[in-house]
């Protein structure tokens, strides 16, 4: 797994698949996440990873 350098009002992808956009600095060690599916979760930083749409979009992610 990567790391990168978590901002406010990045695109991120959880650990646990999920998608959405950090909106809050992080409480306790962990970042505010409102995820697609309408709730907002808290991530700690190496539980998210930043999210890039083209790259799925264009089926990099697959494993062939």
């Amino acid at each position: 797994m990567m790391y990168s350098s978590i901002t406010l009002g990045m695109e991120v992808e959880t650990a646990d698949g999920r998608v959405g956009q950090v909106v809050a600095s992080p409480r306790d060690g962990k970042w505010l996440v409102a995820c697609e599916d309408g709730r907002d979760r808290r991530y700690r930083e190496e539980e998210i990873n930043e999210y890039d749409r083209e790259w799925y979009l264009a089926g990099e992610f697959r494993e062939d």
